[in-house]
This record gives structure tokens, sequence and C-alpha cells, in this order.
């Protein structure tokens, strides 16, 4: 009962104005208005809570060790390896560490806060991955059901196998791709990164603004790179993901996360572009070159502003570390925040499990990514902590051994530009906990 009022809330919240003009028309509908005003007050109080602040000792955790942390960080900030940074460590659903460390904006001398809106890139694949999960478990998205089932236009992709130019050769896929391939990069889809002869045709479908359906359309031209289910290689997937669930929930992706999963978790800085009164707080990408800082505009205010053609399942979102953490902490939960539940227990145990079988080459993702395992969205590294990270130094992880959830986000580019100072964020947790 509590779940389906807190959903009539978020619906009542979404649609509050229109609400107003359309129950506006008589006197006879002020008290009606009266109640839906209260209505909409009770949602935004049940929803203000933040993940509550505690004594590191209170939850296990060294507080002197946790110092360290900060001390970590801003040696990087001090010799200029990165602008600025965020940091936060919560065990047993309270935060222990909080930190901000630099400037969002070095030019302008904007230092990085608690509300810095940080583009988060490929950390949108583990919420598109929850919203893929959340139709499975309505009955709407079969997870080894042919994509084709869903995207009839794209049933036969062809193999690169050798050659290049005129001299390529392709071959028919030995099989379809299935949702589980997506979900697990094992389809065949790359990002065109490899330095392969057909990177170019994935790098068109990377750096376009295309709509959705136009994107679709391009697929149809695609060659895979590996069969389906041959090989781990990370890529569009989850891009293809966005747009099957468009197709099945009939809502724009923007809207499906936001009326399943943003409202729900009270992520009210998340979304597909920043609105004007917020990007004063949107923090600069920096890129390194020659050991130097220089800043990256991808784009100007009035393309940040506006909601762009291709919602990207993939790489689309903004978001907040204190939206983000909520959304960890969730997964952590298994399923639920703050009595509001997303996906089941067993949903969420079957998404971070391993799927990548003996038969799959792994070797990229231990290679590159020093993975010992792949889930449904998620990415497991040793000791079986959990989560993913983004293009431009933003990272998440997920405990469950020891209950905790942490993060460490730059806005640095490339990606992986200083391991040690991710690898030794996370060593100072693992030597931080007491009990």
């Amino acid at each position: 009962m509590r779940n389906f009022i807190l959903q009539f809330l978020a619906f009542t919240s979404r649609n509050i104005n229109r609400t107003f003009i359309e129950l506006s028309l008589g006197c006879k509908n002020f008290i009606f208005i009266c109640c839906v005003i209260a209505m909409n007050t009770f949602y935004t109080d049940v929803h203000s809570q933040e993940l509550l602040m505690t004594k590191p000792e209170s939850v296990g955790l060294s507080s002197e060790k946790l110092n360290l942390i900060e001390k970590s960080v801003q040696s990087f900030v001090d010799q200029k390896k990165i602008a600025g940074a965020t940091t936060v460590v919560a065990r047993r659903g309270k935060i222990a560490h909080l930190e901000t460390y630099g400037f969002r904006n070095i030019e302008s001398n904007k230092k990085m806060n608690l509300d810095s809106i940080y583009r988060i890139y490929s950390m949108t694949k583990p919420i598109t991955s929850v919203a893929v999960m959340m139709l499975y478990e309505q009955g709407k998205i079969e997870l080894n059901k042919p994509v084709s089932s869903y995207v009839p236009e794209i049933k036969d992709f062809e193999v690169y196998i050798s050659g290049s130019g005129a001299e390529i050769v392709l071959q028919k896929n030995k099989r379809e791709m299935t949702i589980t391939d997506l979900l697990t990069h094992t389809s065949g889809l790359i990002y065109g990164w490899e330095g392969s002869p057909i990177d170019f045709q994935y790098q068109k479908l990377l750096y376009a603004d295309y709509s959705h359906s136009e994107m679709i359309n391009e697929f149809k031209d695609l060659a895979l790179r590996y069969h389906p289910g041959e090989k781990w290689a990370y890529g569009l997937s989850t891009d293809l993901l966005g747009y099957i669930i468009e197709q099945v929930s009939g809502q724009s992706l923007a809207d499906f996360f936001k009326e399943n999963i943003f409202l729900p978790l009270m992520m009210k800085d998340t979304d597909f572009y920043v609105p004007k009164e917020k990007v004063e707080r949107l923090a600069t990408i920096y890129v390194k070159e020659n050991e130097e800082l220089k800043s990256e505009n991808p784009m100007g205010i009035n393309e940040v502003s506006k909601l762009p053609k291709i919602l990207s399942g993939g790489a689309g979102l903004y978001s907040t570390v204190s939206d983000y953490i909520r959304f960890a902490q969730m997964i952590l939960n298994k399923g639920q925040l703050d009595g509001i539940r997303l996906l089941s227990e067993e949903t969420v145990e079957l998404m971070v499990k391993n799927h990548i079988s003996a038969d799959v080459d792994f070797e990229r993702g231990r290679k590159n990514y020093m993975l010992s395992g792949f889930g449904l969205g998620f990415g497991i590294w040793s000791r079986g902590i959990r989560g993913w990270a983004g293009i431009a130094n933003t990272y998440f992880f997920i405990d469950f051994e020891t209950d905790i959830v942490s993060m460490i986000w730059t806005q640095l580019r490339p990606s992986g530009a200083y391991p040690m100072l991710v690898l030794g964020f996370n060593q100072l947790i693992t030597q931080a906990i007491i009990d």
C-alpha cells in the first residue's frame, strides 16, 4: 500500500500543473485542489531526506583511515593532476565520509561542491539495466528472447571475419543476439575503439546526435565485430537496450527513468540535460595533455540545457553524487530504499551475479577493466565488488560483503588516467574497516 501511495503521489507531482488547469475550471473543485497540493507537499517531504551522515566508528569504520582518503585525493589536486573531485563512503545505509576537492571550473575559480553536476557517461548503463529488469519483472521483456522480437528491423546481422575496405569478409551470425547478450556486452556490438576495419561504422553512431529511430536505421547496416555470445566486448549494447525500453514501455527513455527510477529514489538532479537554472553547478571536463589540464567543453550551455535527440542509454546522463549514491544504495539493499521497492531481491541477485560462462572469451574484460566477471549491467571486480565507471573518471562500487557503497568522481578524460587514484581510494576503504 505504501508503494502504491507514493507512486500515486509521484504521478500527482509530475502532473500537478496540468491538474491545476483541469480542476480549477469550477469553484466546486477548490477542495480537491487543496487535497492535491497537500499530497504533493507530502510527497516532497517524504522524498526530501538524504542518506544520513554518521560518525565512521558508529558503522565500523576508522575516522583516521578515512581521513587518509582526503589527503590522497587532495594531493592529486595539489599536483594539478585533476581539477576537482568528490568522494563518498557509506556503510549500513549511512554516510561515514563525504568530501569535495578542488574546482569544478579552474578558470573561474569555482569550487567543487556537494551539489556539483557531473557528466556520468557510462554510469548511465546500470540505470538502463535496472529499467530493463523492471520491465522483465512486469513480463514485458524476456532475457533469453532474441532482440529482433523487440526490434524486428535488425534481425539479420552479419559478422566481421577478416579483411578491410573492399576486401572485408562478412559471415552470417551463428545465432541472434538476446537481451542477456546486450546486458552482458556479449552481443558483438562494439564502440569502434578497437582499431578494426569496421570501427568507422560504430564511430558514426557514437558521435552523431541521432534520434532513436534514426539510430535503428543505422543499426541495420552494422556488421557485428563478433558472433553473439562468443566474446565480451564493450560497446553500444546498452544504447540498443534504451531503444527497446522505449518500444516496450511506450514512453521516452527520459520519461521512463523519471517516473520509475528518479522520482521514487529522489534523484532530483539526474537527467539527460541540465536545466538552465542548474548549469552554474555543472563541472567542467578537463583533458590530460602533456601532464597539464586543458578544459574541454563538449557542448555549449544551449546544448546542455535542452533534451538531446539521442537519449543514450549507454552514456547520456548527468547526475550528482547525492543522487547516484541513492541508486547504488538501492542496489545494495537488493532493490529498495526508504521503503520504496524498485526491484525484487531475486532480480537484483540475478543482476549482480556473474553471467560470463567459461565459453565466452573474457580476456578483454580482465585486461582492460580488471574485471573478474560481468553481471546484467554491472561489472564485477575482485572480492565480488560490483559497480561501473564513466569515461570522465566517475566510479561507483558496491560491496555486499562489507555493506559498503563508495564513489570517487572526477571530470577528467581519458578514462583510467590515474589508476592509482582509484586503487588507493579502494585500499584505504578496506583498511578503514574495523568490524
